[in-house]
């Protein structure tokens, strides 16, 4: 994946695994999907479209040097990256975007988000 051409489709939307979070009640739970949240594998993912303030206008990152480790973690090109950009952008963009080693097509390889 080129990241620069892509210009953080991952800076623009945060999950959560509620995982991480207090377990929440059968009501919040309740809540929760009928606002589009889904199990995956037994895991409930929230999901917010909040573009990062450090994303710049020409798409990189100004704290790059000193950005969170979460977003040092998210693996160039791993699953969850494209279904962000399959998510985010369209095909022609993810044309200009992929690397040789990345599938062919947005839609090749990458589960479809129930979001």
């Amino acid at each position: 994946m080129k990241c620069h051409e892509c210009r953080g489709a991952c800076c623009e939307v945060f999950e959560v695994p509620l995982t991480d979070l207090r377990p929440p009640s059968n009501d919040a739970l309740t809540w929760l999907m009928l606002h589009g949240q889904t199990i995956t594998e037994g895991t409930i993912r929230l999901r917010f479209a909040c573009r990062c303030t450090a994303l710049t206008r020409e798409g990189s990152c100004d704290i790059y040097n000193d950005r969170p480790q979460v977003c040092q973690d998210m693996p160039v090109g791993g699953t969850d990256c494209l279904g962000y950009v399959r998510d985010r952008r369209t095909p022609e963009e993810y044309a200009l975007i992929r690397d040789n080693d990345d599938p062919h097509t947005i839609h090749e390889g990458v589960e479809a988000w129930q979001f």
